[in-house]
């Protein structure tokens, strides 16, 4: 059976394989990656977003951290909150004026309040 357009199925199932072999040829992870310790799997903490007429506020559920152990950016229209165990990015759904943005952690919940900017 012969194809109009590719040529012959034998050769083309044939190039697919050499194709294949290759790949498997590959290692799976960069150079710089091999060797490197596994890093634990992504806690997933409860976070909203709470929009009001004149802030945004952003919450995230993180019980037994230390008000210490958050590293927060806020942007134009997005959040980003890291520790040593997790990163989350958020999107705010308004635009904020990232300066404005004020950080507070009590009973387990990181807060980070910001003014709109159509406010």
């Amino acid at each position: 059976m012969k194809m109009s357009e590719f040529g012959d199925v034998d050769d083309l199932f044939e190039d697919l394989f050499r194709f294949a072999e290759r790949l498997l040829e590959q290692p799976l992870l960069p150079e710089r990656a091999r060797g490197a310790e596994l890093q634990p799997a992504q806690r997933k903490e409860p976070d909203e977003v709470v929009l009001g007429r004149d802030d945004v506020t952003y919450l995230l559920h993180a019980p037994g951290y230390d008000s210490n152990d958050f590293l927060v950016s806020v942007y134009d229209d997005s959040i980003e909150v890291k520790t040593n165990e997790f990163i989350r990015r958020k999107m705010l759904g308004s635009g904020v004026h990232p300066e404005s943005a004020v950080t507070t952690y009590r009973t387990g919940v990181l807060s980070v309040r910001m003014k709109r900017r159509d406010a």
